[in-house]
């Protein structure tokens, strides 16, 4: 027995420290923004950042509310970039100011084409947007007295959205017809 306790004892040395090292294995330290429930791409991750990007892309917006919430969230990645182009200005980096300067171009250029896009999907299905509610057709009835007025649609209509960081509104003139004056 005391031939073997050296050999007991480095086996026991070496399991202990493989059982350390498994158990450190195991145990991964989360990342700041995983831990943060951050759901925008890592400015400083180019392959988290282009995937978001890409994915955006070719994601398509119904409604004027989710492509503002969309441009919103473009919106929040530029400020994470404009912060490391400060830091890149700062220390003469101007590879890196490069790099933020082109993507934060692609951002704005995806904004402004999911702009369009948004503003061509509600111009194309106009009669929802213009016609009156009920309790618009009521109101108007109301005010109008003895006046003969179109109940069909609206004259004109207003969508705006608004974020943080964004505003935008469109607003549409739908009347059918000129308004006719009498000679006097």
């Amino acid at each position: 027995m005391a031939e073997q306790a050296p050999i007991v004892a480095e086996r026991d040395a070496s399991m202990i420290e493989k059982r350390r090292l498994a158990a450190d294995s195991r145990i991964k330290p989360l990342d700041d923004k995983f831990l943060a429930c951050d759901p925008l791409p890592d400015p400083e991750n180019e392959k988290d950042l282009t995937t978001e990007i890409t994915l955006w892309k070719e994601r398509i917006d119904r409604t004027m509310a989710q492509a503002i919430d969309n441009c919103q969230k473009a919106e929040d990645v530029i400020k994470n970039i404009n912060k490391i182009l400060g830091e890149a200005l700062a220390q003469y980096d101007y590879a890196k100011v490069a790099w933020c300067q082109k993507y934060i171009t692609e951002l704005r250029g995806i904004t402004i084409g999911k702009y369009d896009d948004i503003c061509a999907e509600i111009l194309l299905y106009i009669e929802n947007y213009t016609k009156y509610t009920d309790a618009e057709i009521i109101e108007l009835k109301e005010s109008a007295g003895s006046r003969k007025m179109d109940f069909s649609q609206k004259p004109e209509f207003d969508v705006t959205e608004t974020q943080p960081d964004l505003i935008f509104s469109l607003w549409a003139n739908v009347q059918a017809k000129s308004q006719h004056f009498r000679k006097i």
